[in-house]
């Protein structure tokens, strides 16, 4: 999923592909993938100058070593992941009740999973293109000539330089024409400053440019926070840590040029709320307080930064309650699968007891006395967790089955016999 998300290199696909927002995955989080390939990594210096079928068959040989050390003590890992699922838990839904608890307003669960869903759409919606304005666009281009046209005009009439009058009289003829084609066009007449559509429409077109690169910005800002998180979870050198260091590169490049889009509205904000300029320093902060201003919603008033704080710690929840469900499957699997195996032997035995194989009958004993005591471990471990649980053969598995100790007794007899017939030949 880490791969995912750097390939997208947005916060956005940590949203719509995290394994935290995903079902399925409980709490999965990539480290179990990190350690094999930590393991198969010692393998490198001795398959380089092999053949593929031998660099192949040693890999497998390896993923096999692998794969027996994990089962070996699975059911210790699934106690600990249980535990750690049970922590989880707790602190999750101890963090989403203090955010529900510290809103303006109340807030449940619903609520919060509510805004999960908003959150998702508003990216689909996002990812598919921004809904168009109610308003036409005729009108905001013409409301942003005639802002240019005023500024012109009122520029004009205080300069004292003839050659600069002279550019700027060209410029406001060339601005006259452009607005008389729109009037005759659209049938209106020149909306004067105090016109009431002309400082609604241009009041919507400036909100609508600053609140859009400020939106710009913030998802940039969160971006470059996200991969800054990552970038600390590996060491430099590493071929993903210099991946994130070229995302961060290309995210603070698009910041620069995003602030600098915004510091180029010649006009003054119409909206008190929106910012004159812009500082880099503060743009990269995802909770600056522009942001925050520009981040409420009109029901209830709670910020989004708090509703994401909510829905992380929320998903959070679920995922562990969703490992716990995972791993007591899990474990009544283990158990099941190891009575099973369990049975396997047992029929085993009988048919080379049958046979006369001693050696063979010997070796299944020493296998079944190992799985019983592995299975009454387990069943012993996982009671703790679990009400209900399949039985496990009883019997002391601290030693040998009586059968194998018969045959082992069989055997040693049969070797004394074979030195004192020795012995005799001898004298």
């Amino acid at each position: 999923m880490g791969t995912v998300i750097l390939q997208n290199g947005t916060e956005i696909a940590g949203i719509l592909y995290s394994p935290r927002r995903k079902e399925g995955f409980g709490l999965t989080d990539g480290e179990c993938v990190e350690r094999l390939w930590s393991y198969l990594r010692g393998f490198n210096s001795i398959t380089k100058e092999m053949t593929p079928t031998h660099r192949t068959d040693l890999l497998t040989d390896a993923l096999l070593h692998y794969g027996r050390r994990k089962v070996a003590d699975m059911h210790v890992s699934l106690v600990q992941n249980y535990d750690k699922a049970e922590k989880t838990y707790k602190l999750a839904s101890d963090e989403l009740k203090n955010i529900m608890e510290q809103a303006p307003v109340a807030v449940s669960e619903d609520d919060v999973e509510t805004w999960r869903k908003n959150e998702i759409d508003l990216i689909k919606q996002w990812k598919r293109g921004r809904q168009r304005s109610s308003l036409s666009q005729w009108k905001k281009t013409y409301a942003l000539d005639l802002s240019v046209f005023f500024s012109i005009r009122d520029e004009m009439q205080s300069c004292t330089d003839g050659i600069l009058r002279s550019a700027l009289m060209a410029q406001y003829k060339e601005m006259e024409q452009k607005l008389v084609l729109t009037e005759r066009k659209h049938k209106i007449s020149r909306w004067k400053e105090d016109h009431d559509d002309y400082k609604t429409t241009l009041l919507l077109v400036d909100s609508e440019e600053r609140r859009s690169l400020l939106e710009k910005l913030w998802r940039e800002a969160s971006e470059r926070t996200f991969l800054l998180s990552l970038k600390k979870k590996y060491p430099d050198g590493q071929a993903i840590a210099k991946k994130l260091g070229r995302l961060l590169k290309s995210i603070n490049k698009k910041l620069k040029k995003t602030i600098a889009n915004y510091n180029k509205i010649a006009r003054l904000p119409l909206d008190t709320s929106f910012p004159r300029t812009i500082d880099f320093q503060e743009a990269c902060q995802p909770t600056w307080q522009c942001y925050t201003q520009l981040d409420l919603l009109e029901d209830g008033l709670v910020p989004k930064s708090v509703q994401r704080q909510a829905i992380d710690a929320l998903c959070l929840k679920k995922c562990a309650e969703e490992e716990l469900r995972m791993t007591s499957k899990d474990m009544i699997n283990f158990i099941e699968s190891g009575l099973a195996e369990y049975e396997t032997i047992s029929e085993s035995i009988k048919m080379y007891k049958n046979d006369g194989d001693i050696g063979a009958v010997a070796m299944l004993h020493k296998k079944r006395d190992a799985l019983q005591s592995q299975l009454h471990f387990a069943h012993t471990m996982f009671g703790t967790k679990l009400e209900i649980l399949p039985e496990v053969p009883t019997g002391d598995s601290a030693n040998l089955s009586s059968d194998l100790e018969y045959s082992l007794d069989s055997e040693y007899d049969e070797e004394e016999d074979d030195d004192e017939s020795e012995g005799e030949d001898d004298e």
